[in-house]
């Protein structure tokens, strides 16, 4: 169940998820509610690069040193950090 919930939030539909272990789309769909999950029509579906760099930013990195880490432009960096709709901070946030 844990894998199921992983892929879903890394932007996997019920539709592909339900195709990769077998079973109904509603299955999967409970199997998320359960969870206190809910599973939406349109899932906004963030890159695997989005999604790093999101919580890579979330844990208290700066871009800079996001950029350096994952060896991308700091720009790189903040145009997914805007895509993934997180609070940019300023240097005094730190």
């Amino acid at each position: 169940m844990d894998a199921i919930i992983l892929k879903y939030e890394e932007g996997e539909s019920t539709y592909m998820l339900a195709e990769k272990y077998g079973v109904h789309r509603e299955t999967v769909s409970r199997c998320l509610k359960r969870h206190e999950i809910t599973p939406t029509k349109h899932k906004t579906k963030l890159s695997a690069l989005t999604n790093t760099i999101a919580r890579h930013y979330e844990s208290g990195k700066t871009m800079a040193g996001i950029a350096e880490e994952l060896n991308v432009s700091k720009y790189v960096v903040q145009y997914h950090v805007k895509k993934a709709n997180l609070e940019t901070r300023t240097r005094w946030d730190y």
